[in-house]
């Protein structure tokens, strides 16, 4: 009676500065070489506030892969796109 028939994969602020990834969701995102999630794999223990203990058990070895060079790749190029257009 208490589960929820919505599934919610992630929950962000309206700038999208803050995002909370449902659990299934983020191990797609880093299934998918997504370069923000996998950079938080990484992430200095100095700018974290808090990591849950189960976050522990992600190995950023698992999901480094020759895809990772692609997503970073096309990461880099939007960005450029975004910065050239900015500037015009």
């Amino acid at each position: 009676m208490f589960y929820c028939s919505d599934y919610v994969p992630q929950v962000s602020n309206k700038t999208n500065d803050i995002v909370y990834y449902e659990l299934g969701r983020f191990v797609e995102l880093l299934c998918a070489s997504n370069p923000n999630i996998l950079e938080l794999l990484n992430a200095p223990e100095h700018v974290v506030i808090y990591r849950h203990p189960l976050f522990m058990q992600f190995n950023p070895e698992w999901f480094l892969s020759k895809e990772c060079v692609q997503t970073f790749c096309a990461l880099c190029s939007r960005a450029n796109k975004k910065k050239s257009a900015r500037v015009k």
